[in-house]
């Protein structure tokens, strides 16, 4: 009888940070390596990520889930983090499932996660289908919500 099961996992970015994951996977074995990004200030365990990447490992594509750099789990400062060192994040990720599983066939993202894995799609030569959740198709959004929100981002370069 098959069962999901979840494994945490450890690896390094380019930097040398140590990020988080969980890789939730069906030990029966898995047809396929999924890869699933999170939000701008979110982690690998908001209910809905973890919600459908264990429903994806029942039906038997293994999905990792992991931490940016400064977020859940993962070493780091959020304040040193940016769009390129997701990306970076990301790259780190698919080299752990390549090295110790194999190259991830679904990106998945949420929010920016989704814009990340939008930039990178074309890019992955493993990926075969691409899933993004309520993300904007550029990081222009972003820009324009935390600057409504957050008038000292724009007057000082920096805000809480």
């Amino acid at each position: 009888m098959s069962e999901r099961k979840s494994e945490r996992v450890f690896f390094k970015n380019a930097d040398g940070i140590k990020l988080a994951g969980i890789l939730d996977y069906n030990t029966a074995g898995n047809r396929a390596q999924a890869l699933f990004s999170h939000c701008f200030t979110c982690n690998k365990d908001l209910k809905a990520i973890v919600k459908i990447s264990r429903r994806l490992a029942e039906q038997g594509i293994a999905v990792l889930r992991f931490d940016f750099e400064g977020l859940g789990d993962s070493a780091g400062s959020f304040s040193d983090s940016n769009f390129d060192s997701n990306l970076r994040d990301i790259h780190a990720a698919i080299d752990f499932l390549s090295a110790n599983h194999e190259a991830p066939q679904l990106l998945i993202g949420h929010s920016l996660g989704g814009s990340a894995m939008l930039a990178l799609a074309e890019k992955i030569e493993s990926a075969a289908g691409l899933v993004t959740i309520a993300s904007p198709s550029t990081t222009e959004h972003l820009i324009k919500h935390l600057s409504s929100e957050a008038p000292a981002i724009v007057a000082q370069g920096q805000g809480e």
